[in-house]
Parts: C-alpha cells; sequence; structure tokens
C-alpha cells in the first residue's frame, strides 16, 4: 500500500507534466496563427503563406523568446515596407497567446 505523501507526489508530477504539455501546445498554436498574420501582413498567399508560418514556427525552436520572434517579424515588416511597429507585432502576438489559450482549453486546436 502506497503512502499519501507518495500518491500526492505522483499526482503533482501528473499536473505538472500536463500543465507543461497544455502550455507547449499553446505556443505552438499562437506561433502558428501569428505567422499566419504575418505571412498576411506581408500579403503572402497559398503555399507561400504556409512557408511563412511554418518559418515563423520554426523560428521560435532555434530562438525561444517572444522578444525573438517579434523581431523576426519586424524586420520581414521593415523590408517589405510593412508599416508596424515591434509594439503593434508585440501586441498581436499577446492576442494569439490568448485566443490559442481559449482553443486549446475549449478542445478546439491541437
Amino acid at each position: 500500500m502506497r503512502s499519501g505523501f507518495v500518491e500526492r507526489e505522483e499526482a503533482i508530477e501528473k499536473k505538472f507534466q500536463h500543465d507543461n504539455e497544455i502550455q507547449f501546445k499553446v505556443i505552438a498554436r499562437r506561433n502558428r496563427l501569428f505567422g499566419y498574420w504575418a505571412g498576411e501582413q506581408l500579403e503572402l498567399q497559398g503555399t507561400e503563406l504556409e512557408s511563412y508560418a511554418a518559418k515563423i514556427v520554426n523560428h521560435t525552436i532555434r530562438n525561444p523568446t517572444e522578444l525573438s520572434l517579434v523581431e523576426k517579424v519586424f524586420d520581414d515588416f521593415q523590408e517589405n515596407d510593412v508599416p508596424f511597429t515591434k509594439h503593434q507585432i508585440g501586441k498581436q502576438l499577446l492576442y494569439f497567446q490568448n485566443d490559442a489559450q481559449k482553443e486549446i482549453k475549449a478542445g478546439i486546436a491541437i
């Protein structure tokens, strides 16, 4: 028979693992939504839009900070004369963060 302490420890570990999995899904979804939004601002369509969104997701694997992601998109916007500030881009990232959290919690997105 296991002690209450061991059971509690296992429950905490499972919750930690579950929370990390949810957070990973939220960030992945956020980055994908953000990549599509940024690509649309660059007037990309079809496979170019898909490719750009994937590029944004892959960028976060190598550079996992939100600041790096905002700077990447800002640089792309500057190169293509898309008039957004870093602050505006950061606000969009936050918007997609909230959107992704709602979608994941509702089971809409995986």
